[in-house]
Formats: structure tokens, sequence, C-alpha cells
């Protein structure tokens, strides 16, 4: 069993995700601005997902839509290319 690091942040994340590709711009500095290590940890989202017996918002139509504009808008926000 893994011991616990209250001043480690695990980011679990998806290669394919575009909020974990903006997150991952921003949570390196923020994580040492505030004195904590950073642990990431690649997981399959769709893997959860097939597990739950769900579809992911990529599979709804209305849903991609807003998330690429919306990831779109946080790129440009953050001056974080996309």
């Amino acid at each position: 069993m893994r011991q616990i690091n209250p001043k480690q942040i695990d980011f679990y994340f998806d290669y394919i995700s575009h909020n974990a590709y903006l997150a991952w711009h921003v949570l390196p500095k923020l994580a040492e601005q505030y004195g904590y290590s950073l642990c990431p940890i690649p997981v399959l989202f769709a893997g959860f997902l097939k597990a739950s017996g769900q579809l992911g918002p990529a599979e709804i139509a209305p849903k991609l839509d807003w998330m690429n504009r919306n990831n779109l808008r946080k790129a440009a926000a953050l001056g974080i290319p996309l």
C-alpha cells in the first residue's frame, strides 16, 4: 500500500484529454508555488466509462460541441496553444 503524502498532488490524467493538457500547463507551477510535489498518474478514462456502462462526453454530440468551445476558451484565457 502506498504511503499518503499530504504535500503531494496525485494528478490522474488521460493522454487524450484536452483538459489534462491544459491543467498540466498550469499545475506544476501552482504545486511549486504552494510547496507541493506533483505525481502524474496516467489512466484510461475510456476504461472507466466502459466499466461503468457510461458514454463519454465526446460521444454525445451536444456535449462534444460545448467541450470543444469551452476548451478553446480556456486555452485562450491561459495563453496555451491548443
